[in-house]
C-alpha cells in the first residue's frame, strides 16, 4: 500500500514520534510511506530523508482562511491522485477538514488520528464545533482511549477504532532495574505550560523534600512558564533541589536510572514521555486526566500509581510512599517495563494495518 502521513503544525514531540514509529514499522513490512506537510521545520529536519520514507512533499498552501483552505484542498487532492495514494492518515485537528474533503474529491480513504484531549479545547473554537462533522465524513477515525471515543456523538463513533500509542523501545536505553544503581531523582518532562501543572508538582515536592532531602526533582522542557517556575522554586526554598533543565535532545539517556517519574497534568492525550519512562523501569506517578490516557497504561499500585487531577497532597503522598516502600517501588518498576511488549511497535502497527485494510475493504 501507498500510505500518506499528513502532518499539520506539530512540533517535534508526541505526534511526530508516533508518526515516525508507525511509518518506520509500516515500511519494514513492505508499504510505501509518504509524508505530506506544511511544516518546513519538519522538512528541514528530514534532510537526507530516512530510508523508510519514499517521499516528503512540502505543501504550499497552509489552509489559513476560507480561500487558503480551498487552495489546500485542491493541492492535496492533486497530490493524492498524482502519487496514486491508497490511504491518508491525518495527524493534527487543524488539517482534519482539509484532508477529509480532499480525500472525498480524490476518492482516497482518509483516517483521522485524534492525538489530543478534545474535552480541554475552548468551547468557542470553530474547530470544536466543526470537527465532529468532518470526522463523520472521514473513512476512519483512530482514538487513543475509549474515553475520548465516547466523548463524540454516535455518528462519529461509528466505524472508529481505539489504538494506544506504541513505545519505540529499540531507541531507548535498557532499563536499569538494579536498585543499587538507581539515582535518588524524581523526573518530570513536558512543555512548561499551565496545563502541565509543574507548579503543583513543585508544591508537592516541597513536602517530599522535607522528609527526604536526599531526593532531587529534575524537570525537562521549555515554555512560557519557565521564569514563573524559577521564581516559585526560589520562594519554596528549593534552589538546587528542583532544577529546570530546559529542552535537551537526549532525555531518555538523561532520565534512565532515576527512581521516579511524575505526570502532574490537568489534561493530556496519551503521554509518550510516560510510556518511555515506564519502558525504562522508572516507578511512575500520574494524574488520572480526563482522556483516560494514563488509566489505559497504569494499573494503579501494580505498574504505577494514579492520583486525582490537581491534588497536591495525593501527589506528595504517592511520592513519599514510593520513596519509603522499597519493595513496592521495585515491583512497580519491574512491572512497568512490560509496556515494551504490550505497546511494542510491531503490536500497535499491526492493529493499524488491520484497521486500514478493513477501511479499504469496506469501501471496495
Amino acid at each position: 500500500m501507498k500510505i500518506v502521513f499528513l502532518v499539520g503544525r506539530l512540533s517535534y514531540g508526541g505526534g511526530e514520534k508516533i508518526i515516525e514509529c508507525l511509518s518506520r514499522t509500516f515500511s519494514e513490512i513492505g508499504h510505501d510511506i509518504y509524508f505530506y506537510t506544511w511544516n518546513k521545520k519538519l522538512l528541514e529536519k528530514s534532510e537526507g530523508k530516512p530510508s523508510f520514507i519514499k517521499e516528503i512533499r512540502l505543501l504550499v498552501h497552509p489552509g489559513i482562511g476560507v480561500k487558503g483552505k480551498i487552495l489546500s484542498v485542491l493541492e492535496l487532492k492533486k497530490a493524492l491522485i498524482s502519487d496514486k495514494i491508497d490511504t491518508v492518515i491525518s495527524f493534527g485537528i487543524e488539517v482534519s477538514e482539509i484532508s477529509t474533503v480532499a480525500g472525498i474529491l480524490a476518492d482516497v480513504p482518509v483516517i483521522i488520528s485524534e492525538r489530543i484531549d478534545p474535552i480541554s479545547l475552548p468551547k468557542v473554537k470553530i474547530h470544536r464545533l466543526l470537527r465532529p462533522f468532518f470526522y463523520a465524513l472521514a473513512s476512519g477515525k483512530v482514538f487513543q482511549t475509549d474515553r475520548v471515543l465516547n466523548y463524540y456523538p454516535k455518528f462519529v463513533q461509528k466505524g472508529s477504532c481505539v489504538i494506544p500509542n506504541p513505545v519505540m523501545y529499540k531507541d531507548l536505553p535498557d532499563p536499569i532495574l538494579d536498585q543499587t544503581l538507581k539515582r535518588k531523582e524524581i523526573i518530570a518532562v513536558g512543555r512548561l505550560s499551565p496545563e502541565k501543572r509543574f507548579d503543583l508538582l513543585i508544591r508537592s515536592f516541597q513536602r517530599v523534600s522535607k522528609k527526604h532531602p536526599e531526593f532531587n526533582l529534575n524537570i525537562y522542557g521549555e515554555g512560557e512558564l519557565y521564569h514563573d517556575l524559577e521564581k516559585q522554586i526560589e520562594e519554596c526554598g528549593l534552589i538546587g533541589k528542583v532544577v529546570l533543565h530546559g529542552k535537551i535532545e537526549d532525555i531518555p539517556e538523561q532520565i534512565n536510572g532515576a527512581e521516579i517519574f511524575v505526570v502532574a497534568s490537568e489534561h493530556e492525550g496519551m503521554p509518550n514521555a510516560l510510556i518511555e519512562a515506564m519502558a525504562m523501569g522508572l516507578a511512575c506517578v500520574s494524574t488520572n486526566f480526563p482522556t483516560g490516557g494514563a488509566e489505559v497504561l497504569i494499573r494503579s499500585g501494580i505498574n504505577g500509581i494514579l492520583i486525582p487531577v490537581g491534588d497536591v497532597d495525593a501527589m506528595s503522598d504517592a511520592l513519599i510512599r514510593l520513596i519509603e516502600n522499597d519493595s513496592l517501588r521495585m515491583s512497580i518498576s519491574r512491572e512497568a517495563t512490560n509496556i515494551r511488549k504490550t505497546n511494542s511497535p510491531e503490536s500497535i502497527s499491526g492493529k493499524w494495518i488491520n484497521y486500514i485494510r478493513s477501511i479499504i475493504d469496506h469501501r471496495s
